[in-house]
């Protein structure tokens, strides 16, 4: 399919404020699609539609894939364009969904997200009571390398998930082009995964990240003396948990 195409015929602006750059290299997406392990029996969660081009990749290898797009314009592109009998076609806001909704068998996430709202997705999706296999996600590159620091977000991610880069989507691959370049990662369960209040628990490690008392001890009497910085992510999290506790959830 040449995306590029479609995007640029639909006569539709994009809008920046929704972070709307659509991947139009088909090549690209079968091999996001790919290393995403998407297989026949899956049932995949796609945040954000767009024109339909990722949605055309995942539809082809999956059971089905239910797609959510806030943007209307877009929505009946992707309807138009699309003619995957195993897609829904959802419109509405992929964040409150996530918030409101849970299906009741083993879903897929996947999605390109937009930098100015991956933060609180993937914020709702650790507390989210779905069973989820695993997600994949195309965020920028410095974000994906962010996911590897010790960072509130990342802390609170690799408590429950493997991060594993899939590979490289260099910017001249969407349309229209962004400042830089991104990555395509999937997110493997450590286990039984259990949701949390992610939301809280960030508001913690924020506190004891940008605490000029160096010590975990500082914060935890009963802890070692370790650096925060230095701190194992099991750790961080306990004692995120209390601070956040013994002050009413601040």
């Amino acid at each position: 399919m040449d995306w590029l195409a479609v995007v640029r015929g639909s006569g539709l602006q994009t809008k920046k404020a929704l972070g709307q750059s659509f991947i139009v290299h088909q090549p690209t997406l079968d091999a996001i699609a790919e290393g995403w392990d998407i297989g026949r029996d899956d049932e995949v969660f796609e945040i954000g539609t767009g024109p339909g081009n990722l949605t055309a990749a995942l539809a082809a290898r999956a059971r089905r894939v239910w797609t959510v797009e806030l943007d209307g314009r877009w929505a009946a592109v992707a309807r138009r364009t699309s003619a995957a009998p195993n897609a829904v076609w959802i419109e509405g806001d992929a964040l409150r969904l996530i918030r409101q909704v849970s299906f009741g068998q083993p879903m897929r996430v996947v999605g390109n997200l937009p930098y100015s709202s991956y933060h609180d997705i993937l914020l709702a999706l650790l507390e989210w009571p779905a069973p989820v296999v695993d997600i994949g996600v195309t965020l920028q590159e410095d974000v994906v390398a962010k996911l590897t620091e010790t960072e509130p977000l990342a802390v609170l991610v690799r408590s429950m998930y493997d991060v594993k880069r899939v590979m490289r989507v260099p910017r001249n691959r969407f349309y229209p082009q962004p400042r830089v370049d991104s990555a395509s990662v999937r997110l493997i369960p450590r286990g039984l995964r259990s949701p949390f209040e992610a939301r809280r628990l960030e508001r913690g490690l924020k506190r004891l990240f940008a605490s000029r008392r160096k010590l975990l001890r500082a914060f935890d009497p009963d802890a070692e003396p370790i650096r925060i910085s230095e701190a194992p992510g099991d750790l961080l999290l306990r004692t995120a948990d209390r601070l956040t506790r013994s002050n009413g959830g601040a």
